[in-house]
């Protein structure tokens, strides 16, 4: 399924025209006054983080509270839509490699049909809540957890949702799939490699 020529010119020009209003607000925050730049920093930073989601090179992905059962309205977090974009911008670095394991995964959740949220539970975050029909299912997502204390900060947040959904602990770890008390931890290749 190739897009048409028309469909093409049709999302170049869309999203020509959201990097166009990225660029004017960068332009205009650069020749501002001093005095101004606090009462327009906010709604700059709001307008091109909003160009950016509309461009498709970031994802607003919203906080949902597990115990309340509600989405929280701040606090998103933001992934990029596409992680290449991170490397032609910063290089490579090793530090990063967490942050874009988290992208790989989010990105696989929305390809799959999950409306996906960044889940709290008391103080503690669970990396993605997943939606679907079937219900909810929850991930946490580690380079690896080999280190005990890794492990337990992992499965904390998992463990007080006080729920009985699903729950998957991935990690790069090139170990056979265990569980921790309901807990699933799997190699996130093989994850990504099932149909589901």
């Amino acid at each position: 399924n190739t897009l048409s020529s028309f469909s093409k010119i049709i999302i170049f020009l869309i999203l020509s025209s959201n990097l166009l209003k990225l660029l004017i607000n960068l332009v205009i925050l650069a020749f501002l006054p001093p005095a101004l730049l606090p009462t327009w920093s906010i709604n700059l930073k709001l307008v091109n983080l909003n160009a950016l989601e509309s461009a498709y090179i970031i994802q607003r992905i919203q906080r949902y509270d597990i115990k309340g059962k509600e989405l929280l309205q701040t606090n998103e977090k933001y992934f990029v839509g596409d992680h290449s974009l991170i490397y032609g911008v910063m290089g490579y670095k090793d530090r990063m490699i967490s942050g874009i394991l988290e992208n790989i995964v989010l990105n696989e959740l929305l390809t799959r049909g999950y409306k996906v949220y960044v889940g709290r539970v008391d103080d503690l975050e669970i990396d993605f809540v997943a939606e679907n029909r079937e219900g909810l299912k929850y991930y946490q997502v580690a380079l690896s957890v080999r280190e005990e204390s890794v492990l337990q900060r992992e499965l904390r947040s998992l463990e007080k949702t006080g729920d009985h959904y699903p729950k998957y602990l991935l990690t790069l770890d090139m170990d056979l799939e265990s569980d921790y008390n309901g807990i699933t931890k799997i190699n996130v290749i093989d994850w990504l490699l099932k149909d589901n």
